[in-house]
């Protein structure tokens, strides 16, 4: 079988892999996305938007799809510091414009509880931001492909640092991080949600 890894940020025909993206990357967002937009409509439909637009932490743009015969199976979004930092403060600019006007109060209020959940990566850090596969693929083995790779594709960019934010409650990718030497750092919680996050983070990606 052919496989293939590669970023979507010069295909100018990126747009036709929305679907499939927004598939697994709506599941790597939660418990976050549900919260913060209060369900998973609403949810959904905000993705979606940030997906398409240039610059935005879940763009289409920031995605590495992995391959197998021309079929895709999953991908991950992976971001410099310095991108990330731009992403989210044009994510947050952009709420005012994508959410619905009912629904602007208590989504900023959220965001404003539980801001300090996400802490930003230093600029010489490769930041590995959500990861996901398609359900007949999970168990497989491609997701820690996936991964390796993602790593392959950091260091090739010069990075050495690398850094992801993990939901506590989700031990597969905490093991999948350990696996490849990062170390589980900070826990940052938000009462007001009742969320959780490890920081996660290696100095030099190991690719097993």
């Amino acid at each position: 079988m052919a496989d293939e890894f590669r970023s979507l940020i010069d295909d100018p025909l990126r747009e036709r892999y929305a679907d499939h993206v927004r598939s697994w990357l709506y599941l790597a967002n939660t418990p976050y996305l549900d919260w913060l937009f209060g369900g998973e409509s609403l949810a959904n439909e905000i993705l979606s938007v940030w997906m398409r637009r240039e610059i935005s932490e879940n763009s289409l743009r920031n995605v590495y799809l992995y391959f197998r015969d021309g079929e895709p199976y999953g991908g991950i979004v992976c971001l410099t510091g310095p991108d990330l930092v731009r992403a989210r403060k044009a994510d947050a600019v952009s709420l005012m414009r994508v959410v619905p006007q009912d629904s602007r109060a208590g989504v900023l209020d959220r965001l404003k509880a539980c801001g300090h959940l996400f802490d930003y990566p230093a600029p010489d850090e490769f930041y590995l931001a959500k990861m996901g596969v398609i359900q007949k693929a999970q168990g497989t083995g491609i997701g820690k492909k996936i991964f390796g790779l993602s790593l392959e594709a950091g260091a090739a960019r010069g990075f050495e640092k690398f850094r992801g934010d993990v939901h506590v409650d989700n031990v597969a990718a905490l093991k999948g991080y350990q696996s490849h030497g990062f170390s589980v750092g900070e826990r940052r919680e938000c009462s007001f949600s009742g969320l959780a996050y490890v920081l996660v983070r290696s100095l030099k990606g190991r690719v097993e």
